[in-house]
């Protein structure tokens, strides 16, 4: 992805959370249990998203769209493109600064986990893991 692209993604994002709600016919937030249907959601459909009338560039962006605000909901943070060829999701949209961690967050490297059913716990747990406290 070049930053036109990635420009355009981010510009996109509303639209493709909207996408993702009409494809589980639900309003969907970002409370854990909409974060492991959407999961679920992925990990059934990703081998051929030409059944949903989708690309396989529309259904990832779709998908990183949604996790990538769920990270942000819960853990700040702000998407950037890696511009890093050391780093396996180089090209792709990620998250960074995160809980203000030095580190990022891919979904590039979550959805080839996924592919590749090696995903040792949900992306809820993940999140949960290491949301920020809030005052409520």
């Amino acid at each position: 992805m070049k930053e036109k692209e990635f420009q355009e993604f981010k510009k996109n994002i509303p639209n493709y959370l909207n996408k993702l709600s009409i494809l589980l016919k639900t309003e969907l937030t970002y409370n854990y249990n909409d974060i492991d249907t959407v999961e679920n959601f992925y990990v059934q459909n990703h081998k051929s998203p030409i059944i949903l009338g989708l690309t396989e560039t529309d259904f990832d962006n779709i998908f990183y769209a949604y996790f990538g605000e769920a990270i942000i909901y819960y853990n700040g943070g702000f998407w950037i493109l890696s511009n890093s060829r050391k780093n396996r999701a180089y090209g792709t949209p990620i998250i960074t600064n995160s809980n203000n961690s030095k580190y990022t967050i891919s979904h590039y490297v979550w959805k080839e986990y996924i592919k590749r059913n090696l995903q040792r716990e949900p992306i809820s747990k993940i999140i949960r893991r290491s949301q920020i406290p809030r005052n409520i």
